[in-house]
């Protein structure tokens, strides 16, 4: 059996928690990228030319989580907004809800409208 001094130890330790460090920061760059394999970037792009737009004067909080940046909170505060404050009479008047800046907004402009889209 291989014996071991405590420095080689130490060295071959170090030296595995770096590739192990190596390999997470690796998986990181990658998945931050947006890099995707050729067939799952269609899909992907596929599945966001097909996406309805949403009423946003008729949709509940489960239809809201639909859109982009819209999580149950802000669902819930863009239907509370809504029934305190009347229908939204133009889809930029979503703006006017606490935390919809313009970078949520332009995130969801294409899959909002304020009447029924067929």
């Amino acid at each position: 059996m291989l014996s071991l001094t405590k420095k080689e130890k130490i060295i071959i330790a170090s030296m595995a928690c770096a590739v192990i460090l190596g390999a997470a920061v690796h998986i990181i760059k990658v998945r931050s990228s947006g890099f995707a394999p050729e067939p799952v970037q269609k899909l992907i792009e596929e599945s966001k030319k097909n996406r309805p737009v949403i009423n946003i004067n008729k949709a509940g909080e489960n239809d809201l989580l639909c859109l982009e940046g819209i999580g149950p909170a802000m669902a819930n505060t863009i239907v509370t907004y809504r029934e305190k404050n009347g229908p939204f009479l133009t889809k930029e008047d979503i703006k006017k809800v606490k935390g919809i800046g313009p970078k949520k907004y332009e995130a969801m402009k294409d899959r909002i409208s304020t009447r029924d889209v067929k």
